[in-house]
């Protein structure tokens, strides 16, 4: 399993306070910046590069959306 679990609140200061306080205590990172855009590496493999505003890049290997 995952060390922590990452938030992506897209820009929305309103949902990472919001998380942020319910989370609080636990192994959960909120991420606040903007995503501009969601990118698959490699169509064989399931990592996934997320892209911000600010032209800063993360990997992850899974990602769930709630949209």
């Amino acid at each position: 399993m995952a060390k922590d679990i990452v938030v992506y609140t897209d820009g929305d200061a309103n949902v990472a306070e919001t998380i942020e306080a319910a989370a609080k205590g636990r192994r959960v990172i909120i991420e606040p910046r903007k995503i501009v855009s969601l990118q698959r590496k490699d169509p064989d493999h399931s990592e996934i590069l997320v892209r911000f505003e600010d032209g800063d890049t993360r990997r992850e290997t899974f990602l769930v959306s709630d949209i």
